[in-house]
């Protein structure tokens, strides 16, 4: 059987499971002053004033707060008494949101999987990232050689034309969900089912140089979709995405080509993020007695990250050694300086910091001696051989 499993072990959220309203709604009242010079008289005056949304944002961090200035008023009479009711409205995992998964003991398995090819190697996946917009949706990440880390697949995942289980299981065609675990009770009621473009492919680097498998939905008929919610990878008992796949194309190892077809499954665990969208609903009065109403939505932006307790982390540093360790950031942001071994700063182990080390070989304590990396008091031999183990290496 030609067969290709990729899986990831993330961590799960108690919060994940329910939708959640979010908290309750707050209500603002102020005043705006418009330069009435030119206003018309109330008996003349029959247009309600304007609030101009076009040049507010459509996407915000999580730590955003109202500003009126952002929505100035225009064509009113004297004041204009402004009523905003923001509504904060959480967003379920499975709804539009970048969520940059956390690994923990990844699931690693055997390339003899992947079409007959030889068992030489295990592939896992990393900097896995799910990403729903809309009715499409993404996976990109790698899936590397844990034997040899210069091996790797590319990831190129889509998923269009998403449905609930009403609009999939009313098509003029036979649908229906896969539990090839027997996991599952009632919970596919809530999945959402997608088709898997032929757009999607793994490209190879490394050993696997030349290598392009091509992706389509399995089976060709489209009875069962890739399904996405709780136990619908068919596989653990969180949140996740699972659907079968065949491919075409080839697929080399060192040179040779081993396969040109077939097929497999994605079984993926995903972490739940929880994006805040607030719904904006504005009415507005003038001193002539003219109103109007408007809203407007803002969406939480991928730059802030959402545990499961709803608190607001923005990305940092998340490397203990550094010296601009963020002990709140939940993802990387790139920004880690100063790690063990990390002499000038730069953010990556290299060269130049070996040549400070030897620079300031046999320096002791109690003088400064930040070239001591294995604490014994003193650089020497021992600190050469823990650095050259991290050349190469960078700080995230």
């Amino acid at each position: 059987m030609k067969r290709l499993i990729f899986t990831a072990l993330v961590m799960s959220l108690a919060s994940m499971l329910p939708a959640q309203t979010g908290p309750a709604p707050t209500t603002l009242t102020y005043t705006i002053s418009l330069d009435d010079t030119e206003a018309l008289p109330c008996e003349q005056d029959e247009e309600p004033p304007v609030l101009f949304t076009a040049g507010a944002s459509q996407g915000v961090g999580c730590d955003w707060s109202f500003d009126p200035s952002v929505f100035p008023v225009y064509d009113a009479s004297g004041e204009v008494t402004v009523e905003v009711t923001i509504t904060p409205q959480y967003v379920n995992a499975w709804m539009a949101h970048d969520c940059t998964t956390a690994f923990y003991e990844p699931q690693q398995f055997s390339m003899a999987l992947l079409s007959g090819l030889p068992d030489w190697g295990m592939l896992t996946l990393e900097d896995g990232v799910f990403l729903e917009e809309g009715t499409n949706a993404t996976l990109t990440g790698v899936l590397r050689n844990t034997a040899s880390l210069d091996d790797y697949f590319e990831v190129e995942l889509y998923w269009t034309d998403r449905l609930d289980w009403e609009g999939w299981s009313n098509q003029d065609f036979f649908t229906s969900w896969k539990h090839d675990f027997g996991l599952v009770t009632d919970e596919y009621l809530d999945w959402e089912y997608f088709l898997l473009s032929t757009d999607s492919k793994l490209i190879g680097h490394g050993a696997y140089a030349g290598s392009v498998l091509n992706l389509t939905h399995a089976p060709s008929a489209m009875a069962y979709g890739h399904q996405l919610g709780v136990l619908a990878n068919n596989a653990s008992e969180g949140y996740g995405l699972g659907g079968w796949f065949e491919w075409w194309g080839e697929c080399y190892i060192d040179g040779e080509l081993y396969s040109d077809e077939g097929h497999g499954d994605v079984m993926l665990d995903l972490t739940p993020c929880i994006r805040t969208d607030y719904l904006l609903e504005f009415t507005l009065t003038d001193a002539c007695g003219n109103s109007a109403q408007y809203t407007h939505t803002l969406h939480e932006s991928s730059q802030g990250i959402w545990d499961g307790t709803c608190t607001c982390h923005l990305p940092g540093c998340t490397n203990p050694e550094a010296l601009n360790y963020d002990p709140d950031a939940l993802a990387s942001d790139g920004s880690c300086v100063g790690c063990l071994g990390d002499f000038d700063l730069d953010g990556v182990i290299q060269n130049d910091d070996l040549l400070t080390l030897v620079a300031n070989f046999e320096c002791a304590l109690p003088t400064s001696c930040p070239t001591d990396l294995n604490g014994d008091g003193v650089t020497g031999i021992p600190d050469v051989l823990v650095l050259l183990g991290l050349i190469g290496q960078g700080c995230d």
